[in-house]
């Protein structure tokens, strides 16, 4: 299959439009509402806790070997000697249910098989034990923070028994983290391996249960129409292309010794389990060259561009000068060329920063695979199924 560049026509009619944004939430409940939720859930986490560390800490595992993938050459022999989220259980609400996207392939409106699905807010406060190896340096952590928002799909549904064919849970999205470090680890966080140690557990937790990494549960059989290939890997929509332009109105420079040192500015990119840096450039206007684009793989389109603006940091500790609010992929092209305003990072999980410090400037290209190749194609897609 071969790519076309998709964007949306007010010309065509709404089931003619790529699979690029119809809402399907038919109802929402408040946190009030989940009590009844959360006490059944408080009697599984213990044996969810103890599935969760076990994958953490197999240093041989998926998840260990995703992480190290994506780290820098110094850090690849990093992992976590221990990954306990302790006995407080998250806190869900609120609550949406609507229909599950149309599945790939599926004409819009027309999947007799479409399934269901709940999105839950998360929200953990854990006194956790958790223990990293970075370079030979035991980082230790006693409180995790978690906030996100998790996608329980019930597809496909079926005309007989079971019914439900298959279950299907992980975040659409990365969560957001905080965490306290303890004992002399806590003086990582006034150092530059701080950003090392957070950016590990981000990309741990996203290789792990960000879609496309899933937790699947097939129920019914592949003579019954489900495809448990899909269940446990689910088929990209297609591709954002970004590329980061230029910046303005950033901070100035911070003091060193007697001089005032200029930013080293580079731009970070998340989508889906994928993370992304530009190269640097100097200034409080940086321009990046054509070069700096990155093509990013999406499963749904409510996963969202995460964009940040860091600053590399000479002399002191690497840190994010400014972020964007989280722009939806189906909402990328829209945007693509204009100013994005990047506001200044808060402590707190529960805030949002509203001081404005400069905008981003990139270009988005979302996409969508097609049936086939044409003669000139700059990029394909290769779909590989094996059978049992």
């Amino acid at each position: 299959e071969d790519f076309r560049v998709t964007t949306r026509n007010s010309s065509l009619s709404k089931w003619e439009q790529p699979f690029v944004g119809r809402d399907q939430t038919k109802c929402t409940g408040s946190v009030e509402s989940l009590d009844w939720f959360n006490a059944f859930f408080g009697r599984l986490w213990p044996k969810i806790a103890k599935y969760v560390q076990k994958l953490m800490e197999d240093q041989e595992g998926n998840v260990t070997q995703k992480m190290q993938a994506a780290v820098p050459k110094l850090l690849k022999g990093m992992y976590f000697n221990k990954f306990k989220l302790g006995t407080k259980t998250p806190v869900f609400g609120p609550i949406k249910i609507g229909e599950a996207p149309e599945r790939w392939g599926k004409e819009p409106g027309k999947d007799a098989n479409q399934g269901s699905e709940i999105r839950l807010g998360v929200k953990l406060d854990s006194e956790s034990q958790i223990e990293l190896t970075v370079m030979a340096v035991k980082v230790g952590i006693h409180r995790l923070q978690v906030r996100g928002e998790i996608a329980i799909r019930f597809e496909p549904l079926l005309g007989q028994t079971p019914v439900i064919g298959g279950l299907v849970m992980c975040f659409l999205n990365p969560p957001k983290l905080a965490m306290e470090y303890k004992h002399f680890a806590q003086l990582v966080g006034n150092t530059t391996l701080e950003p090392m140690v957070r950016g590990a557990i981000d990309r741990a937790i996203a290789k792990a249960l960000v879609m496309p990494n899933v937790i699947s549960v097939p129920i019914g059989s592949e003579e019954k129409g489900v495809d448990r290939s899909l269940l446990r890997h689910p088929r990209p929509l297609g591709i954002v292309r970004v590329r980061a332009k230029s910046a303005t109105g950033l901070p100035d420079g911070h003091l060193h010794l007697f001089s005032k040192q200029n930013i080293d500015a580079y731009v970070r990119v998340r989508v889906a389990d994928d993370e992304w840096h530009s190269s640097m450039a100097e200034g409080s206007s940086p321009v990046w060259t054509a070069a700096d684009h990155h093509c990013f793989w999406y499963y749904d389109i409510r996963q969202t561009i995460y964009i940040e603006v860091m600053d590399k940091g000479r002399f002191n500790p690497q840190h994010t000068i400014g972020q964007a609010k989280p722009l939806l992929v189906k909402d990328a092209v829209e945007n693509s060329g204009a100013a994005i305003e990047l506001f200044a990072p808060v402590q707190g999980l529960d805030e949002i920063g509203d001081e404005s410090c400069g905008s981003v400037d990139c270009e988005f290209e979302l996409l969508q695979p097609r049936p086939g190749l044409r003669p000139q194609c700059e990029l394909c897609m290769l779909r590989v199924k094996i059978d049992k």
